[in-house]
């Protein structure tokens, strides 16, 4: 009937919720005995070892994982609500990545040898793998967030431009197909196919072919497609959006 002494001395966390709550899902025969700021955990059973490790595996990828990742993110040259964004960007990328397995068996070793446990010194010197993911996913949200920034910037800008310049074409037809090419039809119906549609380079085609009114098909399937969203802000007033 092994017993554990968990202590964290970094998060202000209330530690007997979280592994009630991991221990529960395992159905383990356990208690707690609190003492201060110390949990001392027992799990009763021949698979003491595992389950322990399996919960803790569990509360920290998963729970304290959070605070990881949102002290990283205060790091980043963002704005308070460009880092609620990113730290909602990296939880989504560091979760669909997290490899409980190799933490477990790691952890397994680990608590044999001792009947002490502190979460976040075991996060920040025996698990480097996850250490090097969260902060791959913080970097690469912090990324997707200024490049958001800077592309809404840019389209503001295109929009300013193409409402002052006077109309070249009455109306153009922009259809997006699924495979990610379009096709551009004028009021002639002169067809002219596009394989690669970037973003940057479809709005600046249609900036410069000035049409007074812009209808658009899209037929991507895609629920949020960049493309439009951007054509939908550049043309705002004279553009109808077909999905």
């Amino acid at each position: 009937m092994p017993s554990w002494c968990v202590v964290s001395t970094e998060y202000d966390v209330d530690l007997k919720t979280l592994y009630a709550r991991r221990l529960s899902q395992t159905g383990a025969n356990h208690s707690f005995i609190q003492r201060g700021n110390a949990l001392y955990v027992t799990v009763r059973g021949q698979d003491a070892v595992r389950i322990m490790a399996e919960v803790c595996a569990r509360v920290m990828c998963r729970d304290l994982m959070y605070f990881a990742l949102a002290k990283l993110v205060d790091r980043m040259p963002l704005t308070l609500s460009e880092k609620q964004s990113a730290l909602t960007i990296a939880l989504k990328a560091a979760r669909s990545a997290e490899e409980l397995a190799a933490v477990e068996e790691g952890l397994i070793g680990f608590l044999k040898s001792t009947r002490d446990f502190c979460p976040e010194g075991y996060m920040q010197f025996r698990m480097r793998a996850c250490q090097n993911l969260w902060r791959l996913c913080v970097e690469q949200a912090t990324a997707e967030i200024l490049m958001q920034k800077e592309f809404s910037e840019i389209v503001k800008t295109l929009n300013s431009y193409a409402a002052a310049i006077e109309p070249r074409i009455l109306e153009l037809q922009l259809c997006i197909h699924a495979d990610g090419s379009c096709t551009l039809t004028d009021e002639s119906l002169v067809r002219i196919e596009y394989v690669d549609c970037s973003v940057e380079g479809i709005v600046s085609l249609l900036v410069n072919m000035a049409p007074k009114n812009l209808i658009v098909y899209d037929l991507s399937g895609n629920a949020e497609n960049r493309l439009t969203e951007a054509i939908a802000k550049v043309f705002c007033g004279r553009v109808k959006i077909y999905k």
